[in-house]
């Protein structure tokens, strides 16, 4: 699946993930998926991290973004203190899991940080 993985911490790996993601970008026409909080959570208090914008600026790359909605979100969410099989335990026990997910038109970013902070604020609104 192409994954890129980013050590956040670490100044070296931001770098080369964002060269290795505007290449695959530019060269294959590729489609990104991209999660800019870097985690999962019910209630993001941590500013989006904006490398990827600064990718769609420099090379003009229209964004999409979307919002998933969980009815019951606290028992499908992967947080906390969780363990993946224990996470994954749980959830074959939900009869249930209903999700909802808006995609927004895709958009040319301008501004890498004030359209970070525009769309995760988006992100947190029920429509």
């Amino acid at each position: 699946m192409n994954t890129v993985f980013v050590e956040r911490h670490s100044t070296q790996s931001r770098f080369e993930a964002k060269l290795q993601i505007a290449q695959s970008l530019q060269k294959n026409n590729a489609l990104l998926a991209a999660f800019p909080s870097g985690t999962t959570s019910l209630k993001e208090t941590t500013p989006w991290r904006h490398g990827l914008f600064q990718i769609a600026v420099e090379n003009k790359i229209p964004v999409q973004f979307f919002k998933i909605h969980y009815t019951n979100a606290r028992s499908i969410a992967y947080i906390d203190d969780d363990t993946f099989l224990s996470h994954l335990f749980n959830l074959t026990k939900i009869k249930k899991i209903i999700a909802t997910i808006e995609f927004h038109e895709p958009v040319l970013i301008k501004n890498p940080i004030q359209c970070s902070q525009k769309w995760q604020k988006w992100t947190q609104t029920l429509s």
